[in-house]
């Protein structure tokens, strides 16, 4: 997190979260993703298998799915 207030501000997300992210993301690693989820206070960390930086792109074939799961 290059952004050294963005910790303290996702602290603030007072509802439940899904980070969902690339695992094969080269550009921003998984770890990020994992920061973010450990940021948020309720937020929970999906990786995406096969999936690159652009999740939302053809590449995100399990995305659809894992959004309209509940925790």
């Amino acid at each position: 997190m290059s952004d050294p207030t963005l910790a303290k501000r996702l602290t603030d997300v007072n509802l439940p979260f899904r980070v969902m992210w690339g695992e094969s993301d080269r550009i921003v690693t998984p770890e990020y993703g994992r920061a973010y989820a450990a940021a948020i206070p309720m937020a929970t960390f999906t990786p995406l298998p096969r999936t690159g930086h652009i999740a939302a792109g053809r590449d995100a074939r399990g995305a659809p799915g894992h959004a309209a799961r509940r925790r």
